[in-house]
């Protein structure tokens, strides 16, 4: 049903933007007096980004400095508001014409979303047609399950074969770009249903979003170890106590307190006995002297010591 808004108001006439629907008697002849009456088209798109004409990559998400995106830019990827699906230039789809089209371009006409496909046709959201919100897109399967229970079907980890990126349960994710930073609680496959998107699914306390839309939120380093290493929460860290050589491990939080004065930090048990074995006193003079003036090369020398300092500080 068509809908028509007053715009210019005449004698008798409802107020200005007045809306009424589609109708035909004496004081709403709509179609006959343009001048009065303009149609309101309703929208079941969201332009998302602009494409820079003559580039492939370039893309803004809106018009910069006042330029026509007529002249400048064209439409790269809209977002359909009855369901959410975005469509992309390039994106293949089905349900009209023939099967396996793909999205060649966009443009607009009259506020009417116009979508051009490689067969040389096109779709429009023109109220009444239904065109647009029938075509479904074909999503090529963008995911790869890294560890699942075969017994239970749980899904543990997944790949995003697009960007490479890996999504485990208990990671911190944010949906979309400005969305709020959730944790996963259940990875899910959905197949092609009605309601429900095909591709991977994470579940979160409040909902679920498909993987399309998720940006993996990575830790930021909480401390330094001795020799520059980045420290993260929930990593294992050891350390060595400065005075009396004791080494030891913790489990690295944001709350621990790191003391670089008193303790040198490290991420293998294997750099902490190092650091012992080279800064704690453990050889007399002679040992030293006896070892540095044997026969040998240096390499064979710095062997030798290092093994006794670590038989006189029982590490093994």
């Amino acid at each position: 049903m068509k809908k028509y808004k007053l715009i210019k108001t005449y004698p008798w006439s409802p107020e200005l933007g007045f809306i009424v629907c589609d109708v035909n008697d004496d004081n709403f002849k709509c179609t006959e007096y343009p001048e009065y009456w303009e149609e309101v088209v309703e929208k079941d798109y969201e332009i998302l980004s602009y494409l820079k004409k003559g580039s492939t990559t370039c893309t803004t998400t809106k018009r910069r400095g006042g330029e026509s995106h007529k002249e400048f830019w064209n439409i790269y990827s809209v977002k359909r508001l009855s369901d959410g699906e975005v469509f992309t230039v390039g994106d293949k789809f089905t349900g009209y014409s023939s099967e396996g089209n793909t999205i060649r371009s966009f443009d607009l006409r009259d506020n009417i979303l116009i979508v051009y496909t490689t067969n040389e046709g096109c779709i429009t959201n023109t109220p009444g047609t239904g065109l647009f919100n029938s075509i479904k897109k074909v999503v090529e399967k963008d995911y790869q399950i890294l560890k699942s229970c075969p017994i239970e079907g749980t899904i543990y980890s997944v790949e995003r074969l697009s960007d490479g990126e890996v999504f485990t349960l208990g990671d911190r994710i944010k949906v979309y770009q400005h969305g709020s930073i959730k944790t996963i609680d259940s990875i899910d496959l959905y197949g092609n249903t009605s309601s429900m998107r095909e591709g991977i699914w994470f579940r979160y306390n409040t909902g679920s979003c498909h993987m399309t839309h998720i940006i993996k939120q990575k830790p930021q380093p909480i401390y330094l170890t001795h020799d520059g290493k980045d420290i993260f929460p929930e990593d294992i860290v050891w350390y060595v106590n400065k005075e009396n050589f004791y080494h030891d491990y913790i489990k690295a939080y944001p709350e621990v307190k790191f003391n670089s004065e008193i303790r040198a930090y490290f991420l293998t048990e294997e750099e902490a006995k190092k650091y012992i074995i080279e800064n704690k006193p453990a050889l007399s003079i002679k040992e030293f002297w006896e070892i540095t003036t044997m026969s040998g090369s240096n390499r064979v020398k710095s062997i030798v010591l290092k093994e006794l300092a670590k038989k006189r500080l029982n590490l093994k």
